[in-house]
């Protein structure tokens, strides 16, 4: 990005200036069954799909576990079995957030907000969601690529049968 010839807060967004850029950053996977998980280095979302999304395909489920992620970081909506905030919890705001995931067609989705015609039903409405809690915490998000032998502790959550043992999981890790 180039600010040659802008005045301080001309031409530019906050986020943009190298001074004012905060990341943060976590990976998502879905189990193929009935459970999703994510992490950042410190803290892990775990949960469970729906009676209604059970039978949708594989791609749909790791969007929805990358937007249960993001709703539990940005303080939108807590992960499933997460215990209460604590009073120092600060939600992601105003932050440039990269997002890793296993589905290289969910990397092109998210980035652009669109989906094919196969899925636009089901996935139009997630891709919506994902965008407005990153409209609503002020988050830019980008979405890379992260192979499937790259993101073992997600895979590992995300097949854990319960709450607590998603927990363990991530203790161990």
């Amino acid at each position: 990005w180039s600010t040659a010839g802008c005045s301080e807060g001309m031409g530019t967004r906050a986020w943009m200036r190298g001074e004012s850029i905060k990341f943060a950053s976590f990976t998502s996977d879905a189990s193929g069954t009935r459970n999703y998980g994510g992490h950042t280095a410190n803290d892990f979302v775990y949960g469970q799909y729906s009676e209604a999304e059970m039978p949708l395909s594989v791609d749909y489920k790791e969007l929805v576990a990358t937007l249960r992620c993001l709703q539990h970081w940005t303080g939108i909506k807590r992960g499933d079995g997460a215990p209460p905030a604590s009073p120092d919890f600060a939600p992601w705001r105003d932050m440039v957030v990269l997002i890793g995931t296993d589905s290289a067609v969910n990397c092109f989705r998210l980035n652009n907000g669109k989906a094919g015609p196969a899925e636009a039903a089901h996935v139009i409405p997630v891709l919506r969601e994902v965008h407005a809690c990153c409209h609503a915490a002020r988050v830019q998000m980008i979405a890379v690529h992260c192979p499937r032998k790259l993101n073992t502790l997600s895979d590992r959550l995300a097949a854990a049968p319960s709450y607590r043992a998603a927990e363990a999981t991530f203790r161990r890790r």
